[in-house]
């Protein structure tokens, strides 16, 4: 099996790109053409810049018209995965890279992007950039890489009497029993979409191993080492300790009444979430913004085992199906370039691979996390994404089962080896 979600983080860059140097937009033989785009930033502001960037491609390419999609993260999957069955991907889709998009490579679905991207594709991350790379060809092109740490309300952290943020595995868990013996839900959980409930196996197996026990996973599909039988006595700790609110097995992530909303309105004092939690607590927040200043962020894992600097986290790009037309080459250098990475950097919900276009983040926790995400030796990117399908999946619903209580963390890691090893 092969784990190619494995990112050493460099972001050297170089270069600058802007819509002026796009090639003229028709089709070969003249006749009118349409790229399918399907993304996932179901958000404001960010799904505004996506469409004024192709309202603004196809002003000046007079024959192209961009078709967009936008889907929820678990309809996209959804959707891909009947498009893949078909063998038919659209022009230009979302991926994370890793398993599903090999597998996607695999079929002879995705086009090889090494040549037709090679003038313009070191303006981006280099780390990011690699993370997008099947067997040493380009398969996809990023446009975003985050960082997954913890989103605290300050506020309820003084209410608490806690006065710093925890640094180690032990503080933590002091915030979290300090927190609830002053009333306050610890933990926001939407452990019913699962992929926010294997955030903390994985953390907590970087936490205890670093990521020797990843790579090797990816290599034996042996997911039975140490630090993922300890990831997982972490997950019983926390659900021993009461952390999450009530009915977090069953609660989404994003919708309303969903986890993110508990932080966001004020009712739970922290989430492990992605670096887009902002904008996607400020979606579901009562009064339309969030916490404001009352929002804080630091990093997880707790504790680590090891003198290696280690994250998790997730590379957003773009893969191309195998019959887009050449203009989808054009649009992708557009929405690459630097001036269009500004914009969605000063959308303030994700942050931008291309050179030049850091200044734009203005939002600070963004500031932030790109600051820890540069100083990173290794990236592990989410697991459903960085494994073989079937491995993500098996994961997910074997944490969740540690969650729930119905699997030890030895017998969870057992049936994820089982999954992995039949690969």
């Amino acid at each position: 099996m092969r784990n190619k979600g494995v990112v050493a983080l460099g972001l050297a860059l170089v270069g600058t790109l802007a819509l002026g140097g796009c090639a003229a937009g028709s089709s070969d033989d003249g006749d009118d053409v349409t790229i399918e785009w399907w993304h996932i930033q179901t958000q404001e502001p960010t799904r505004g810049v996506w469409q004024e960037l192709a309202d603004e491609f196809e002003a000046a390419h007079p024959g192209v018209t961009i078709d967009i999609t936008v889907q929820n993260d678990p309809e996209f999957k959804t959707g891909i995965d009947a498009r893949a069955q078909a063998g038919d991907l659209p022009d230009i889709y979302q991926t994370w890279g890793g398993g599903v998009l090999g597998a996607q490579v695999d079929a002879g679905l995705v086009q090889d992007l090494s040549e037709s991207t090679s003038g313009w594709i070191d303006n981006l991350a280099a780390g990011a950039v690699a993370g997008l790379q099947i067997d040493g060809k380009q398969y996809g092109v990023p446009y975003d890489s985050g960082l997954v740490g913890v989103w605290y309300n300050k506020a309820l952290f003084a209410q608490a009497g806690i006065d710093a943020v925890p640094t180690t595995w032990e503080e933590f868990m002091s915030a979290v029993k300090a927190l609830r013996a002053a009333g306050v839900t610890p933990l926001a959980l939407g452990a019913g979409d699962k992929w926010p409930a294997m955030f903390y196996w994985a953390e907590g197996g970087l936490a205890e191993g670093g990521s020797q026990p990843f790579i090797d996973a990816g290599e034996t599909g042996d997911f039975t080492a140490d630090a993922f039988i300890k990831a997982g006595e972490r997950i019983d700790e926390l659900v021993a300790a009461n952390a999450f609110q009530d009915g977090f097995l069953g609660t989404a992530y994003a919708e309303a009444g969903g986890a993110s909303s508990l932080i966001a309105n004020g009712q739970a004092a922290m989430e492990l979430m992605g670096s887009w939690s902002p904008g996607t607590q400020a979606s579901v927040a009562e009064n339309g913004e969030g916490l404001g200043d009352d929002l804080g962020w630091f990093p997880y894992p707790l504790g680590t085992s090891t003198d290696e600097k280690v994250g998790f986290g997730g590379i957003n790009g773009f893969a191309v199906g195998k019959d887009a037309p050449p203009e989808t080459i054009e649009f992708l250098e557009f929405i690459l370039s630097t001036e269009s990475q500004k914009k969605l950097g000063a959308a303030g919900q994700l942050l931008p691979v291309a050179n030049g276009a850091e200044d734009s983040i203005e939002n600070p926790y963004q500031r932030q996390i790109r600051d820890a995400l540069v100083e990173l030796d290794y990236l592990q990117v989410f697991l459903d994404q960085a494994y073989a399908p079937a491995v993500g999946t098996a994961i997910n619903d074997n944490v969740q089962a540690i969650f729930a209580g119905t699997l030890t963390p030895q017998a969870a890691a057992e049936a994820i080896t089982q999954v992995a090893q039949a690969q």
